[in-house]
């Protein structure tokens, strides 16, 4: 399966009458990320960033820029933060991690945020291993070395 994304005009982030169902903050406490139902979807909302509204079996997602906010910056929260949550949706396996390359197999280092995968990878790599540069890994099941 997979995600049909697009990218539209930009829009003000407008005010969301329910309450969110869940959200994420910093540890500081800044507010990072709010999930909120929406008909039979989702909208996330990345506070004066952008919001995504997100079907509910996860096969297609739109992203809504705040005015000023570069289509970089969206390309990366919805790569990094919105297709797995719609990839989880489809009933794929995501996994938080990052990964290297080592004598051609992929290594991932897998936790919660801020437990050090990506310092870790980047060890690898300051010792010539080739870092993957990925915030989630889909779970496609074992394979056995031939």
């Amino acid at each position: 399966m997979s995600v049909h994304y697009t990218e539209q005009s930009a829009r003000p982030l407008a005010p969301v009458q329910a309450a969110p169902f869940h959200q994420w903050a910093f540890p500081d406490g800044t507010l990072w990320t709010q999930f909120f139902r929406q008909g039979a979807g989702y909208l996330l909302r990345f506070p004066d960033l952008a919001d995504f509204e997100v079907s509910a079996d996860g096969t297609t997602a739109q992203g809504y820029p705040a005015p000023g906010v570069t289509s970089p910056t969206v390309e990366h929260l919805y790569l990094n933060q919105v297709l797995p949550l719609a990839l989880s949706r489809q009933g794929k396996l995501v996994l938080h991690g990052s990964a290297v390359d080592i004598g051609g197999q992929g290594v991932a280092f897998l936790g919660e945020s801020g437990r050090g995968k990506s310092t870790l990878a980047a060890s690898f790599a300051t010792e010539g291993t080739r870092f993957l540069p990925t915030m989630a890994c889909c779970w496609n099941g074992w394979a056995m070395p031939a």
